[in-house]
């Protein structure tokens, strides 16, 4: 392990201005900020935490990261990458020395040079730096990768000074999207719905809550399912899959948009109902597919869908357990099928209603679903990501649906 680290790293621009108010016998000591590209972040920086009271939380058994802070910056860093620079806090590293050299058209480099590992490293945002690294080894991450992060960079700081700004930047933590709307109310609808229910208890509804479920999860099914966004067989939601920041907005505009539909209302009655179908068709599933790759969420290693690695979960809406992981790239085209089966007529009068009751509808179908799932998996490489973003499984999954509720 290397005892001194120096990073050279392309900056468009530097700006640095030295502490104040920093009782130090030396030099005061320098502040500096840019933005740079995620790519270009060495990976020694892993090596460098020591002066972080709060390392990375990883899964047993595994480098994968846990916890929903590090889940919401490899969201943002897959699914709005461009929007990473300001959405996160940025990464805190303590250097001995940085050098900013400017070149022509406006471009330059910064070199920061760390000596010392109790005194040099990243204090704040190591969560951050290693989402970055995560999804930098991820195959499915966007190309190109537009992401950039920030720096802020602190130069020439003595030791006895450094764990109470490391204990002081640790207490923030970022504020998601769906927090903020928590916040607001927005989510209470759901809440008052769900309550008393099964798995009431299980959902998430802002950044830090333990809970299982994220209630992004809920609001991807109410999409998936409905009739005023998606009202044919003319149009799916793969556009909406894994885009959880899209469907959020998509909610708060249809609740308190200019001209708000609040057609997410009229699903409301029956939301612990779609989330029992959707236990039920992972369930099932699991059953019909035991032993086909996947790979888990976040995870750099594949596994057989009811292999021992992916071992069993709770059905939190339904009950009993899932005896496998069935990723959410095939749930949503089987889910989303059944649109099929709610009477427009109804929607429109403002009532959700099945056409025929929806676990008789998934007996019937589950078997073709599956297989059409498991031709779409392997023609796309065995990512589940792609069956899920691609329209081809949704479309063959509707007609399926379609046929049997015409029968």
């Amino acid at each position: 392990m290397a005892s001194s680290l120096i990073v050279r790293l392309p900056v468009d621009e530097y700006r640095s201005h030295p502490i104040p108010f920093v009782n130090q016998d030396s030099s005061r000591p320098k502040v500096g900020s840019c933005y740079v590209a995620v790519e270009a972040l060495p990976t020694e920086l892993r090596d460098w935490l020591e002066v972080n009271p709060r390392a990375p939380s990883l899964k047993k058994g595994s480098d994968e990261l846990k916890g929903p802070v590090a889940t919401a910056i490899v969201e943002t860093l897959m699914e709005k990458p461009d929007m990473m620079a300001l959405m996160n806090n940025g990464i805190t590293i303590l250097v001995e020395k940085a050098e900013h050299v400017k070149s022509a058209g406006g471009k330059g480099e910064l070199t920061l040079t760390l000596s010392d590992k109790a005194q040099h490293g990243v204090p704040n945002g190591a969560h951050t730096l290693s989402a970055i690294f995560q999804t930098s080894e991820d195959p499915d991450r966007p190309d190109p990768w537009n992401a950039m992060v920030r720096l802020h960079i602190f130069e020439g700081l003595e030791k006895d000074v450094i764990p109470a700004m490391a204990e002081g930047l640790n207490r923030s933590l970022q504020v998601d999207d769906k927090s903020l709307e928590n916040l607001r109310g927005l989510f209470d609808k759901i809440k008052n719905q769900m309550d008393g229910k099964a798995g009431h208890d299980q959902i998430a509804y802002f950044q830090g809550d333990p809970k299982p479920v994220d209630v992004q999860y809920l609001l991807s099914l109410m999409v998936a399912l409905n009739l005023t966004v998606f009202p044919d067989r003319k149009t799916h939601p793969n556009t909406y899959f894994g885009q959880t920041g899209k469907v959020l907005d998509k909610f708060a505009e249809d609740q308190t948009g200019p001209t708000p539909v609040q057609s997410f209302d009229i699903m409301l009655p029956k939301l612990q109902e779609i989330l029992k179908l959707a236990d039920e068709v992972q369930r099932r599933g699991v059953k019909l597919l035991p032993r086909l790759k996947v790979k888990t969420a976040n995870a750099k290693n594949t596994g057989r869908v009811a292999s021992v690695a992916h071992k069993q979960r709770e059905a939190y809406f339904a009950g009993g357990q899932i005896d496998g992981f069935f990723p959410v790239g095939w749930l949503f085209p089987m889910i989303s099928a059944f649109r099929a089966n709610i009477s427009k007529s109804d929607w429109d009068n403002g009532l959700f209603k099945w056409i025929r009751d929806p676990m008789v509808v998934l007996d019937a179908t589950i078997d073709e679903m599956c297989d059409i799932i498991k031709e779409e998996h392997i023609s796309n490489k065995e990512k589940p990501a792609e069956v899920g973003k691609k329209p081809a499984a949704y479309r063959l999954c509707y007609g399926v649906l379609a046929q049997e509720v015409s029968i």
